[in-house]
């Protein structure tokens, strides 16, 4: 059970791994992607030539960084399992102040290799060097279809983890010759590789000429080369024909890249081809002496193989590897220094001034042609490391000097498993007089080459990769190298990682407190030449790498201490600088809400509804962010931010809106009148109205939207301007205010508002919040009565510009007489006289419909149900504080004084102005006709039946009956609009209500 435990357990640690590995290849395989683009296009780069050189170094280093934190984190995925973070964060450190966990020395470490390697050789003596060394190589190799032996060796972590950072290091070797093929263009000479060694030089030895005094060689042989510099003590002369030594160069130097990324087998290919078999032969000393089966036909010994189950099949044993490895070992050693001396004694010969620096010599050595790159390869070979850090090929790049150190380690290694499995086999020979097997002859060179490499064990990952540092950058701190802080920042992080947990925490405190020390994050205004905008790769690496480190120790409770030190205390930081960045670059919006979510809510909602309200201004852009949020916020946070960025809108006097969209909000195919009024509404009336469109993108949203919008139109309606004089009350039409909350309701609010708002509300109540549907409603409710107010008023305006234009009377132009004496005139007046009954009930019909509209209109305003902007919520709800709910009941107060008793003047104006131009249409009929006529002609005008008692609306006393009615509506407690007008409002509708009964008199006294 407890192993069933153990193995759910690890395999959620992989599950979990494995998600964090996808995420570290993403940004790694960015960095390498735009690198691999960049080099691809560097035909393209003029004068930027230095620029793109930096970029691209940096894109690959980037990549490299999170390259190795990938491989280290894979070693969870193996069956040598390790915690991923025991790996990631290196406990081994010199260093006397611990995190946590104790100081592992490379002393220690040293005897833990050779325990492992003494109950591996104990437990298999019998195998050949070879065998043995595939043995050992299974207990690092990742397998995770194995069991894990619970009985078995358990190797040395700390050899696993320089297996993995030797393997990442020949990958990121690897990158610089991934498009590499054996065989091409030789970019040194432009001629392509010959399968002929030193072709320019063969054809001169082959025409004898060579003088005696030359410095070119004389005899065709390998070391003829070497020879005649070591003879001439210099490495500046070229010993070879024509361009034979650019040719060696670009050779050796293609096969240096393919060693350094492990990839000796193509570099030993590659030479062949090249025609130089006997250095392939050379190079290749270091393979492991034994037999192995092969089932192909071939020369070896026959032997049957038990392939179990009954079942054998038949092979041959064939030999393979080198049995004098040791004595190789040792020569290519000697050659290693013997190469070093030639390159070291000629070039500091040659340069003996005192002003000749260490760059200098190099410089010169650089130049000596394609030796300095077989003496790399040699003392490679040889593992002589401390030799192979001198040249200058190697030692001027830093991955260079890591990938030599690992290497050194693991070879170290290899030679201690070599020398004590040899010794164990000749220590089974009982017999003196037997030789000794085969491989275990030269015990004198084994125990020579591991004093040679006595150096390389005795060092500490730590102290080497701590040393180089400071010996690579010169330099003590961070800021000491501003210009530099990209270029060196991915070579120091690595460098901690492959430290210690203590270089980590270092690293990260220093880059970190650089990085926010520079920023100003309060800065609004940020410019290009600033350090946010200059440093934002930085910025942006350390975000991604405290994300990562914050995933990876959450759950462990030994890292504590690493997180409250370095993560907690910049975590929110650096997210929220980044994250300006991001709002800073329209293109990168997409992500804000993704970087956003990890910030704290209060942080997250206030930066949010920052940016929310004051830079995004496109419906597109709205929906997109909206989706997103929806996406990575916790669920309802999206409304939360909403409503605060909408009604803050609505406040806010300070917009800042882009030309493009003040612009686009003039239409073009509207009359000159409306685009002329368009131009003069405010650019903060416009963004007002434009930020209601937050909250109709989806349905649970409308609810808000509701009361957002009545929000607005209140605003407008209360900014409405009240001029009135003594003897009228204004009725507010061309009101900028009135227009503009006119075209806000036809232009941006949806047409089933009040539905969905309705249907959220009921959505509500089903998930238990009874009160939700009470406020939509009361909120409905007061939408309908604004509305009702701006299509009444709408509606008034209508009729205000009919019966301007329309006139009372038509012409009419026989008079009252009608000529005697001819049948043509009788028919002519009759024309005109059904003529001039026809446009008198045109016009007469007209007005009549116009002024209906308006009149019903304006009385719905003031026959609302429940009263005309009257609420049943005065505590506050779902969707408004205490504070807000004051602020509303108290405009609605305000607007219900502003708008009933404007209302009432309205519409006693409409049915008095109507009743009049009626009067005046009867005069004009009076004044055509006799009495007699003239009631006749009304008869056909009139819109009412004879039998009907009802008055014609063609009549002024229709109207101003009307109009005496209005003071049944005034006095009414139902409308409540009496309370509503003040009491110089009330005085002068007394003193209309009485002109109104003089109209009535008139009009009784005429008698039609």
């Amino acid at each position: 059970q407890q192993q069933q435990q153990q193995q759910q357990q690890h395999q959620q640690t992989k599950i979990t791994t494995s998600a964090h590995l996808q995420y570290i290849h993403r940004i790694m395989r960015s960095n390498y992607d735009r690198s691999t683009m960049l080099q691809q296009n560097n035909n393209d780069v003029n004068d930027d030539y230095m620029d793109y050189i930096a970029t691209t170094r940096n894109l690959e280093q980037e990549g490299h960084f999170w390259s190795l934190l990938s491989k280290l984190l894979s070693s969870i995925m193996s069956k040598t399992t390790i915690n991923p973070l025991e790996c990631l964060f290196w406990k081994n450190t010199t260093s006397t102040s611990q995190l946590f966990g104790a100081t592992s020395t490379s002393t220690s470490e040293n005897g833990d290799m050779l325990k492992f390697i003494q109950s591996i050789v104990d437990a298999n003596i019998d195998l050949d060097p070879a065998a043995m060394i595939h043995l050992v190589s299974s207990y690092f190799d990742d397998d995770d279809d194995d069991d894990d032996d619970e009985t078995s060796v358990q190797p040395p972590k700390i050899v696993k983890r320089r297996k993995i950072i030797l393997e990442w290091i020949e990958s990121c070797h690897n990158r610089s010759i991934l498009s590499f093929e054996l065989g091409t263009k030789n970019t040194a000479t432009g001629n392509t590789t010959s399968n002929t060694m030193w072709k320019d030089t063969l054809t001169n030895l082959q025409n004898h000429k060579i003088s005696t005094n030359s410095t070119k060689i004389t005899s065709f042989h390998p070391d003829a080369p070497l020879l005649t510099r070591q003879n001439m003590n210099t490495i500046t002369i070229n010993p070879l024909h024509g361009n034979d030594d650019a040719t060696e160069s670009y050779l050796l130097s293609t096969c240096l890249s393919l060693i350094k990324a492990g990839r000796l087998d193509e570099a030993l290919d590659f030479v062949r081809q090249s025609g130089q078999a006997w250095r392939a032969a050379t190079w290749n000393g270091n393979a492991a002496h034994g037999y192995v089966l092969d089932y192909d036909e071939g020369e070896g010994s026959d032997i049957d193989i038990d392939m179990g189950e009954g079942k054998e099949s038949h092979g041959k044993l064939v030999r393979v590897g080198n049995p004098n490895r040791a004595l190789w070992k040792r020569s290519i050693w000697h050659a290693s220094q013997s190469m070093n001396k030639i390159l070291t004694s000629s070039s500091t010969t040659s340069s003996s001034s005192s002003s000749t620096t260490v760059r200098d010599v190099e410089n010169k050595i650089m130049a000596s042609g394609s030796i300095v790159y077989e003496a790399a390869i040699t003392s490679i070979l040889a593992d002589d490391v401390t030799t192979a850090m001198k040249n200058p090929i190697l030692n001027r790049n830093w991955l260079d000097l890591v990938w030599l150190y690992y290497k050194g380690k693991q070879s170290r290694f290899m030679e201690e498993l070599y020398s004590r499995h040899n010794t164990a086999r000749r220590n089974l020979i009982s017999n003196a007089d037997r030789f000794p097997p085969e491989g275990t002859m030269f015990e004198t060179e084994e125990k020579e080459q591991l004093a040679c490499t006595e150096d390389i064990s005795r060092m500490d990952d730590g102290s080497f990769l701590r040393t180089l540092e400071q010996k690579y950058t010169g330099r003590g701190s961070l800021s000491n190298d501003d210009d530099n802080l990209e270029a060196g920042l991915w070579r120091r992080g690595m460098c901690a990682f492959l430290s210690s947990t203590n270089d980590v925490k270092l690293f990260l405190e220093e880059t970190i407190q650089y990085v926010l020390g520079n920023a100003n994050i309060d800065d609004e205004e940020e410019q290009n030449g600033s350090f946010l905008y200059g440093k934002e790769v930085v910025l942006r690496f350390l975000l991604h790498l405290i994300l990562l480190l914050d995933s990876l120790t959450s759950d462990h409770e030994s890292f504590s201490a690493f997180r409250e030190s370095v993560i907690v205390p910049y975590h929110n930081d650096l997210t929220y600088l980044y994250l300006r960045r991001l709002m800073m670059q329209k293109p990168l919006w997409p992500f804000t809400c993704l970087y956003a979510s990890l910030l704290p809510n209060e942080i997250m909602i206030d930066t949010c509804v920052d940016f929310w309200m004051n830079d995004i201004y496109d419906d597109n852009d709205r929906c997109m962010i909206l989706n997103k949020a929806r996406e990575y916020f916790a669920e309802g946070l999206d409304l939360i931010i909403l409503r605060r960025v909408v009604r803050s809108s609505i406040v806010a006097s300070h917009h800042h809106p882009p030309m493009e969209l003040l612009n686009n909000f003039v239409r073009a195919n509207v009359g000159i009148d409306q685009r002329s009024f368009e131009k003069k509404i405010g650019k903060e009336d416009i963004m007002k109205m434009h930020t209601i469109r937050w909250l109709c993108f989806h349905d649970e949203h409308y609810a808000d939207a509701l009361v957002c919008v009545n929000m607005l139109i209140r605003q407008f309606l209360l900014d409405v301007k009240t001029d009135t004089n003594d003897d009228e009350i204004g009725d507010w039409s061309g009101d900028i205010k009135l227009r503009t909350a006119k075209l806000f309701k036809s232009r941006f609010l949806p047409p089933d508002l009040i539905q969905k708002a309705r249907n959220c509300g009921a959505l509500q109540v089903a998930n238990g919040d009874v009160n939700f549907s009470d406020e939509v409603h009361d909120y409905s409710n007061e939408h309908e009565a604004l509305v009702s107010f701006l299509d009444a008023h709408s509606a008034y305006e209508v009729w205000k510009d009919l019966i301007m234009t329309l006139p009372e009377s038509v012409d009419y132009q026989y008079g009252m007489v009608v000529p005697q004496g001819s049948l043509e005139s009788e028919i002519a007046a009759k024309i005109e006289k059904r003529n001039f009954i026809q446009m008198k009930r045109e016009n007469g019909t007209a007005l009549v419909k116009v002024t209906e509209v308006a009149y019903k209109s304006l009385l719905f305003v003031l026959n609302v149900e429940d009263g005309f902007l009257r609420s049943d919520v005065t505590t506050a709800g779902v969707n408004y504080s205490v504070d807000e709910m004051r602020q509303r009941q108290s405009e609605l107060n305000s607007l219900r004084s502003k708008c009933l008793p404007t209302t009432i003047f309205l519409v006693y104006r409409i049915l008095m102005e109507t009743g009049h131009w009626m009067n005046e249409f009867l005069l004009d009929i009076m004044q055509n006709f006799d009495r007699e006529q003239a009631s006749d002609v009304l008869s056909r005008i009139q819109m009412v039946d004879d039998e009907d008692n009802a008055t014609s609306p063609l009549l002024p006393e229709y109207w101003y009956e009307h109009a005496s009615m209005l003071a049944d509506v005034v006095l009414s407690e139902d409308h409540d609009v009496g309370n509503c007008m003040s009491k110089d409002e009330l005085e002068y509708f007394k003193s209309l209500m009485a002109e109104t009964e003089t109209y009535l008199t008139q009009c009784q006294e005429r008698n039609i």
